[in-house]
């Protein structure tokens, strides 16, 4: 079974983009917070978002954003142009909860606030 649960904050706003198919992507980072050996430290996961959840939330995924979110972790393999092979973790998100959240003004001084998870259109 491949199931990893992560806790944190949203480092920057979520980008949002279509597959050629016509299907909603959203990425973003998320930055969790642990203890190892008395030091607290930051792990930074790549998260992705697919489909219709994905078009529905992105304008909440936002920087400061705090986020339960679960699913499937993979491991991405490319070789570079140094012909390096290089790997990248990445969280596909199947399930996502808001957990607390920033109120952000934006540049038109309205307040944007995350809707509870009953509110959320889908």
């Amino acid at each position: 079974m491949n199931l990893c649960i992560f806790r944190g904050n949203i480092t920057k706003n979520a980008e949002l983009k279509y597959l050629p198919s016509g299907s909603a992507v959203v990425k973003f980072d998320l930055a969790v917070n642990y203890k190892y050996t008395k030091e607290e430290k930051t792990l930074f996961i790549k998260c992705t978002l697919f489909g219709k959840r994905a078009e529905g939330l992105h304008q909440y995924l936002k920087k400061g954003v705090n986020l339960l979110a679960d699913g499937m972790l993979i491991e991405n393999t490319w070789t570079g142009k140094d012909r390096r092979v290089n790997y990248s973790k990445e969280l596909i998100i199947q399930n996502l909860e808001f957990t607390g959240c920033k109120k952000k003004t934006d540049n038109t001084n309205q307040n944007k606030q995350i809707p509870d998870n009953e509110n959320i259109p889908f």
